[in-house]
């Protein structure tokens, strides 16, 4: 289902069908669509984007909406992955910042560095392992509500459709969605 086709027949149908599934229990997400997308200075390397449908990104973004705030108190300032208002240049400019020598010496020099070394890491296929239990015990010590996170809970288990072949996903999490 397209976007076009949801504003031809109606938003407000569908979003009233949609909350009276979501109400129910009824509600399931549909496996997200693989595709590759080529890594940006790496020939011949992809990486696997997950597609959700126009239903499941609108309960996606719903969950976000609540689902945030509660995530965000506990985030240290210094912490700008995924994060709202928070982007790599914010990032980069803290570090500028943070570099910067602070002490001066008494004839008004800058005399050290508060940092001697920046180190950037990246962590191999961090979202296509993540362990769903593990992050799922994680939300339930902060989220009250069992129905949200089993709402999560469905969507790590919903799996993914590559050329035409369902996959299961017993750990990791497609990225391409808003949650």
């Amino acid at each position: 289902m397209t976007v076009g086709r949801i504003r031809n027949r109606s938003e407000h149908r569908f979003l009233v069908d949609l909350q009276a599934d979501l109400r129910s229990g009824a509600y399931r997400p549909s496996p997200a669509r693989r595709k590759l997308i080529p890594k940006a200075g790496k020939p011949g390397q992809f990486r696997p984007l997950g597609i959700p449908t126009i239903r499941d990104r609108v309960v996606q973004g719903a969950a976000k909406i609540l689902l945030e705030p509660i995530f965000e108190a506990q985030f240290w300032h210094v912490s700008y992955g995924f994060r709202p208002g928070r982007n790599t240049h914010g990032a980069l400019e803290y570090i500028r910042r943070a570099a910067l020598p602070q002490k001066r010496d008494k004839d008004t020099r800058r005399n050290r560095l508060p940092y001697p070394w920046v180190i950037e890491g990246d962590i191999k296929g961090c979202f296509d392992n993540i362990n769903h239990h593990h992050l799922l015990e994680r939300m339930r010590k902060r989220i009250g509500d069992r129905r949200v996170v089993r709402l999560v809970g469905l969507f790590l288990k919903a799996g993914v459709l590559t050329e035409d072949q369902f996959l299961r996903t017993d750990a990791g999490t497609p990225q391409g969605g808003i949650i």
